[in-house]
């Protein structure tokens, strides 16, 4: 006689087991590679980004994009005419705000707005500006006119109060010494601690200086690639080294030494997203600080003098060669002009 044996239940739920075990090996795996990916594509757009500046910098005399240099302040062409022109004129250093210089690259197709939202950003409220208004462009307006380089409606705000973000990134603030010292293909070469633009952090990397998560361990900006509240971050510095971060003071960023200590002790670390003093008070300022940090500098449409400007980088304390022959600005100053992801709260 022929007889059909079929799996006992013992047998099948050996083979459950099995597969089981198989799962839990595989699936980790498959959830590094796939978060490899994502850091991978996100390392290509920082890539991408740098490289725009860097192309751009080729007809500027090694300067990267500087809106303050695109949309300067008017001169007197005769007759007591006054006009804006290329290339001539007062740099307008309230335009050296982070959204203007992205606009400012997009209007010139160094790159779009869908490279500046990364994939992997946590946050709903960070989203690609899909209507840029490229036709906004009026470098030479009528009579009565006011030109217009970029679009003003690309913004970088993280208040809390119905703020709106359509990049991902925070990028090098633009003052004082650093616009020359740092924002330049010349400096590349020696730059190699220089953060330009990395992904979104916490603000003062989460509990003053610490580096650690202390209070803001809610941030968003810990969810970008991080496990278990592990920030992990990926920044691109002036040399194009483009490098996955784990740490707020990565170990390549010397240390600031304080003047007057042992040059053979460590100084003070350094952070990506604050910046720290490296001399005596009086000389402690964004605009002098030779440091890496990453932040992202916004301006008030309803209080600004002038449209899209910010208020505090017209003062001449934040003039590009602040540390030659103006004051330092203050730091309370600065601070009133920074947004941070800690607003963007859950």
């Amino acid at each position: 006689m022929n007889t059909r044996r079929a799996f006992t239940l013992i047998e099948l739920l050996v083979v459950i087991t099995i597969i089981a075990i198989l799962m839990g090996i595989l699936l980790p795996a498959l959830s590094r590679a796939q978060e490899n990916a994502r850091r991978e594509v996100d390392k290509n757009t920082q890539r991408q980004l740098h490289t725009g500046w860097a192309g751009y910098s080729a007809s500027t005399k090694g300067a990267y994009i500087l809106p303050s240099h695109i949309d300067r302040e008017s001169v007197d062409v005769g007759d007591g005419n006054l006009k804006e022109v290329a290339d001539r004129g007062v740099p307008t250093w309230g335009f050296n705000h982070t959204a203007a210089v992205l606009s400012a690259s997009v209007m010139n197709n160094l790159f779009t707005t869908t490279e500046l939202v990364s994939p992997s950003d946590p946050h709903d409220s960070v989203f690609i500006y899909e209507s840029y208004r490229y036709n906004d462009y009026l470098p030479n307006p009528p009579e009565g006119t006011d030109d217009q380089h970029w679009d003003y409606n690309l913004y970088v705000d993280f208040d809390e109060d119905g703020g709106q973000c359509h990049t991902s990134y925070f990028t090098m603030p633009l003052v004082g010494g650093r616009v020359d010292d740092e924002w330049s293909e010349r400096s590349k070469a020696r730059s190699s601690s220089a953060a330009m633009i990395g992904t979104r952090g916490p603000v003062e990397n989460g509990n003053q200086h610490s580096g650690t998560l202390g209070d803001d361990i809610g941030n968003r900006a810990y969810e970008f690639y991080g496990e278990d509240n592990q920030w992990i971050g990926i920044v691109t510095y002036n040399d194009g080294a483009t490098r996955t971060q784990e740490s707020f003071y990565p170990s390549h960023i010397p240390s600031l030494l304080v003047p007057g200590d042992d040059p053979a002790s460590q100084g003070k670390l350094d952070s990506l997203y604050w910046f720290e003093c490296a001399g005596d008070a009086s000389s402690c300022s964004p605009a002098n600080s030779s440091d890496a940090f990453l932040c992202a500098l916004r301006y008030n449409a309803s209080s600004s003098g002038e449209a899209g400007q910010l208020d505090m980088m017209k003062d001449a304390d934040f003039r590009r060669n602040a540390r030659l022959d103006s004051p330092d600005p203050a730091i309370g100053q600065f601070l009133s002009g920074l947004t941070w992801d800690e607003d963007y709260d859950q």
